[in-house]
């Protein structure tokens, strides 16, 4: 598994997953496993439901709440930040999810504190979903 690699190197780093429904239904203990590595996670409100009342879920660890249409939520033991999506004309919801954490790691590395990140990360999640693809986003 590659987070066996990362556990040999000398730098610290944060680890974040993304889950996925196929997997948190069909591996539980697989999920649960990778969910016990990891520093940050991401993650919808179906998978959520289902994995925290298995105990898979650390409320330890940063976590973003994707909400969909809703926007998304981040917690943490001391930080909960909620942010709405854009009203938006929905045409291809593929890879919404994607765009928001990809954004608000971007944003993080750079410094940008949490509640910035998540704010454009969600609006660029749902300006994502107005088009097929993403290449409208740079427009």
């Amino acid at each position: 598994m590659w987070l066996n690699v990362l556990d040999t190197l000398t730098h610290s780093a944060t680890i974040s997953a993304d889950t996925f429904e196929t997997f948190v239904r069909d591996f539980p203990e697989e999920t649960q496993q990778v969910l016990g590595r990891i520093n940050m996670l991401f993650i919808n409100e179906d998978e959520y439901e289902n994995l925290v009342y298995g105990g898979a879920i650390n409320n330890q660890i940063p976590t973003i709440l994707k909400k969909g249409k809703k926007g998304a939520v981040y917690f943490d033991p001391d930080t909960i930040i909620e942010v709405p999506a854009l009203s938006v004309n929905a045409v291809d919801t593929t890879g919404a999810g994607d765009v928001l954490a990809g954004a608000f790691l971007a944003l993080r590395s750079q410094n940008i504190p949490i509640d910035e990140s998540l704010k454009t990360a969600v609006h660029l999640a749902s300006r994502s979903v107005t088009k097929f693809g993403v290449d409208h986003l740079y427009e």
